[in-house]
């Protein structure tokens, strides 16, 4: 029987919700979609599907391998917040939340019901990010890797 890559999408951003909204307060919020335009929300997290790998069943063993893309919005700096928010805070907080995405995926290696195993799939990127309206905001896309056995 196929598995459902939503299903594990779906856990993903659940299990990021609870640590850092719920439990650390350290985001907004975290989606299980994409989010063109934050529009003034900051931090927040999206947890976004990236493709998948369903390798030929060898003696009746079912299996598949689902890539994520898990991405931290930040906004680059507002002079205008009480008190204000500087560039130098937007890369403490981009850090911080990236230490805690590690920590949930390592925390979580095995799901049951969901996955068998899940870490990074490579390097994360950094970049900055223009979106309607003007605000800037920086940008880290993870790639994550889930698989199931």
């Amino acid at each position: 029987m196929a598995v459902n890559r939503e299903l594990c999408r779906d856990k993903l951003a659940s299990l990021l919700e609870d640590d850092l909204v719920t439990a650390e307060e350290i985001v907004e919020a975290v989606y299980n979609r994409k989010v063109d335009n934050p529009q003034g929300q900051s931090p927040i997290v999206c947890v976004l599907s990236a493709g998948s790998g369903r390798p030929p069943n060898t003696f009746g063993a079912h299996g598949a391998e689902f890539h994520f893309e898990v991405q931290i919005w930040v906004l680059y700096a507002d002079p205008d917040a009480t008190p204000a928010w500087t560039e130098a805070d937007a890369e403490d907080r981009l850090d911080l939340i990236e230490k805690q995405v590690a920590g949930v995926i390592e925390n979580n290696a095995a799901v049951a019901g969901f996955w068998d195993d899940i870490d990074y799939d490579g390097r994360s990127t950094v970049a900055d990010v223009a979106v309607r309206g003007g605000a800037a905001y920086v940008l880290e896309r993870i790639p994550v890797l889930v698989e199931i056995y």
